[in-house]
């Protein structure tokens, strides 16, 4: 089944989530090697001082939007006529990010129907953020 064009847009929205915080995922790896690193050394100063600080600021950035970007994708969630399991697969899909795999997995169902119901939840946000655009006003010539 093909999405429509504002389904295709609202996963592209969901699917940058979850590459921000892929993002942010190697960039804790990267900075947890950093400590490390700066345990066995004599101390910060063997470091870029520069280089951490920019690391550290580039950090909080992407948590900044991951979590603007996770709290909109919740409340379109939230405030959507979803069903339960709708709601469990885009929850587990782009605020947990889990692989297909995993959440077929977790879920319990067969890939065609969560797969389905995923669609099925797109179509819906998808819907539901068409109805709340503001409508053009009728021109009067």
């Amino acid at each position: 089944m093909a999405l429509s064009a504002g389904a295709e847009k609202i996963k592209a929205e969901l699917q940058k989530a979850v590459a921000l915080r892929r993002e942010l995922t190697a960039m804790d790896e990267e900075w947890q090697d950093m400590l490390a690193l700066e345990e066995e050394s004599t101390g910060w100063e063997a470091m870029d001082m520069q280089f951490l600080h920019d690391l550290h600021t580039e950090r909080l950035a992407v948590r900044k939007a991951l979590a603007a970007r996770q709290l909109r994708n919740l409340a379109r969630l939230q405030h959507t006529l979803l069903t339960d399991v709708q709601r469990r697969v885009m929850r587990l899909r782009y605020l947990q990010c889990l692989t297909w795999g995993d959440l077929i997995g977790r879920m319990g169902y067969s890939k065609q129907y969560v797969l389905r119901e995923h669609n099925k939840a797109l179509e819906r946000l998808a819907f539901d953020a068409q109805k709340k655009l503001p409508k053009k006003t009728a021109q009067v010539s």
